[in-house]
């Protein structure tokens, strides 16, 4: 499958728009091609197109185009090019994504024709990562404030377990728990349909003592099939942190189930600590001396990274999986999971590395001396009865 049919161009510089232009189309790509980004913008773009955009342009230059794009909700498959330096361009790929645009490939100025060619001509590969979800097809379930009170009452939510692996052993030992609705008509909802509404409308908290019970209810089951070992992560809203006596609350819950504290890690995020400081810091104190592990999650994504760990007692660090996943295509990322490795150790936390989808992140993250892993390449979420079937005690 070919990865466009027609390629569109916009670029200032004559010799390179002549130049792709005489390479595309002896490619066999119908060619359009703009110098004015005005009447480049006026073209009817579709889903079968490839843009070519120059980033450095004198009287609008590639940012804004990408924010016009973006606003007419482009579809297309986009090319960035530029003799910009590394982090102009990384800046500009990250504003693409950040616009659900669909980013596929960035060239450096002067562009090499041979790299140029081995792009069109990986098609196949650059259709399975280039594309981007079609909202027009993957539409979410709107759901209503009395929907979810309805579906506490009846108690809908059910927990889903995701395996966590050790890279040095490839032993399992323990999962993440993340929520699920199991609705009577739209059946299985994923969280973002749900719970930025329940938390806008203040009812995380009920969602949160359902999935809570019913996965340390699990957490024994869990432990009898693989190993008495097995921890359990649990998600954490910002609201629980406002609770003075969500501590007791947790231990409550712990005691009615006869876990111990030790085996559930709480996961909190760096957005949800920034909220109340101070009062969050009091709660996660005093959970940490009941026993509960703490983990710092999508950490990098915040803004004040550094100052939480030296304040909040946290036992674990989650990389975010926007690193992990761009290991091999970003060295900036590369970096960073390498230096959050480095500074989990030096804090003598548990370091967990999320979104680890191939064996080549794998073995990378492996040869970093990450400590443990998840992602579709290891075990994708399920509800407890596939999980004590599909899940190997070894990850081989």
């Amino acid at each position: 499958m070919r990865i466009a049919e027609n390629i569109v161009i916009l670029d200032d510089d004559y010799q390179f728009l002549n130049l792709i232009r005489s390479v595309s189309e002896k490619s066999g790509f119908r060619v359009q091609t703009y110098d004015n980004p005005r009447e480049f913008l006026s073209h009817e773009f579709g889903l079968d197109d490839l843009i070519i955009l120059d980033l450095s342009m004198p009287e609008i230059d590639g940012i804004e185009v990408l924010r016009e794009l973006s606003k007419h909700h482009n579809v297309s498959k986009i090319v960035l090019s530029s003799g910009q330096d590394k982090g102009v361009v990384k800046a500009a790929e990250d504003l693409a994504k950040a616009m659900h645009l669909n980013h596929v490939g960035t060239f450096s100025k002067p562009i090499k024709i041979s790299e140029y060619k081995a792009f069109l001509n990986e098609s196949e590969h650059l259709n399975t990562v280039g594309e981007i979800p079609d909202s027009s097809i993957e539409k979410a379930t709107i759901v209503s404030e009395e929907d979810i009170c309805k579906a506490i009452y009846t108690e809908q939510f059910i927990p889903f377990y995701q395996p966590q692996y050790s890279l040095a052993t490839g032993k399992l030992y323990g999962f993440e728990v993340l929520a699920r609705w199991m609705h009577p008509d739209h059946g299985l909802v994923p969280p973002n349909d749900f719970i930025p509404i329940a938390e806008q409308h203040n009812l995380i908290n009920g969602i949160t003592d359902i999935i809570l019970s019913k996965s340390l209810t699990d957490l024994t089951f869990l432990k009898n099939h693989f190993n008495s070992t097995i921890t359990l992560s649990i998600n954490i809203s910002a609201l629980s942190l406002n609770d003075p006596c969500f501590p007791e609350k947790m231990e409550g819950f712990c005691l009615n189930h006869q876990i111990e504290p030790k085996d559930v890690i709480l996961e909190i995020t760096e957005s949800a600590l920034m909220r109340e400081v101070t009062t969050s810091l009091e709660i996660l104190a005093r959970l940490r001396m009941k026993g509960f592990g703490l983990s710092i999650d999508d950490f990098g994504t915040g803004y004040s990274s550094l100052s939480l760990l030296h304040k909040i007692p946290f036992t674990e660090l989650k990389i975010d999986r926007s690193f992990v996943q761009d290991m091999f295509r970003d060295s900036d990322c590369h970096a960073i999971v390498e230096t959050c490795i480095v500074l989990a150790k030096k804090l003598n936390m548990t370091v967990v590395a999320e979104g680890v989808e191939t064996q080549d992140v794998f073995n990378a993250l492996s040869d970093l001396e990450c400590e443990h892993c998840q992602g579709y390449y290891l075990g994708k979420p399920a509800s407890l009865e596939q999980t004590l079937c599909e899940v190997g005690e070894n990850r081989e």
